[in-house]
Formats: structure tokens, sequence, C-alpha cells
């Protein structure tokens, strides 16, 4: 009886969590517009990194995030943004993060290309942040009249003078493993 009872709990959390699902924001860190490389290794030179957004299917017109290095590298940037920026306050890199808003946007797109200069050689990531202690979550608004807010969910962390990594992304906090094994006992 309790196997069944866990059958029904079970298939019931996954069609809850099906419907749940829907395409999310991400945001990603490329060394080019390709998406394709991660990483970057050197020291006493330049180089560009691409903050990328992938929209929902609710697209994205205003955003929020701030990028942050974990490790000891010193860094130096300055920053170019994309044309579909409209508007902008702060700086994606170093103090407290930026707010954008830009044209009405669908598909992958970056918001910034930023060109860091490297001193040192200490291993270390790049990777995306909230710009908010108070409020840590990286926000995306929608192209709706409202700019209706949700999670911009982070992609990988870009490593200097390390390979990067890809970031394990969870949709929901039940996986298939975790029902079986509930199953199971």
């Amino acid at each position: 009886m309790k196997k069944v009872l866990m059958m029904v709990v079970g298939i019931a959390m996954l069609a809850s969590a099906a419907n749940a699902m829907g395409p999310a924001a991400y945001i990603g860190l490329y060394a080019d517009e390709a998406c394709a490389d991660m990483s970057w290794f050197g020291v006493g030179a330049a180089f560009d990194m691409y903050c990328f957004v992938n929209p929902s299917d609710n697209g994205v017109s205003v955003l929020e995030y701030k990028i942050d290095i974990d490790g000891g590298a010193t860094v130096y940037s300055s920053f170019t943004p994309n044309d579909v920026i409209l508007a902008g306050i702060g700086a994606p890199y170093g103090g407290a993060g930026v707010q954008i808003s830009c044209t009405c946007q669908m598909d992958w797109f970056w918001t910034y290309k930023i060109n860091f200069f490297v001193a040192s050689p200490v291993p270390s990531y790049f990777v995306v942040v909230g710009s908010d202690a108070l409020y840590p979550d990286i926000l995306v608004g929608g192209c709706d009249p409202l700019k209706t807010l949700e999670d911009l969910h982070p992609l990988n962390k870009f490593g200097l003078n390390q390979e990067g990594e890809l970031l394990i992304i969870a949709n929901e906090s039940a996986t298939w493993g975790a029902i079986k094994s509930l199953i199971n006992e």
C-alpha cells in the first residue's frame, strides 16, 4: 500500500512539475560572440568577455546583474554596451552592478562587451551575481507592459587562467531520482 501511495504522490509531483516548468531566462559569460569559449589564459594582456542573455518566452526588456570575480586575480576593465541597450545605470563589473533597459529581445543577445586587462596569474572565475546584497537574485523583466520580473539563471563560470565550467541548472527541487528513492523506501 505504501508503494502505491508513493507512486501516486510521485506521479502527481511529476505532473505538477511538468506544468510548472517553462522556458526560463539565462545569462552566460563568453570570450567570443559565438558563445563557444568560456575561458581565457594569459597575464599582462587584454581580452574581451561578452555577457550574453537568452530570454524566456516573455522576452527581455529590463535586467539587473553584476559580474564578480571569484579568486584573487587582479584585473582592470572597461566596457562597451550593445546597441540594443536604451539606458544603463552602473557598470557590469566592479561596483554595484548594472540596471539595463533595452529594446524587446526574444533571442540570444549580448548586453556588454567587457575588456579586461589581467595583471596577475592567479586562477579565478568570473561569475554573474545579483546586484544588491539585500535582494541577491539576478532579475530580468519581460516585454509585457508591466515588465514582469523573473529570475535570470547563470549558465556558466568564466575561467581566467583555468578552464571555464558549466553550471548545473536545476529546474525543480524534485528530481526523478529523488522520486524513485521515495518509492523504493
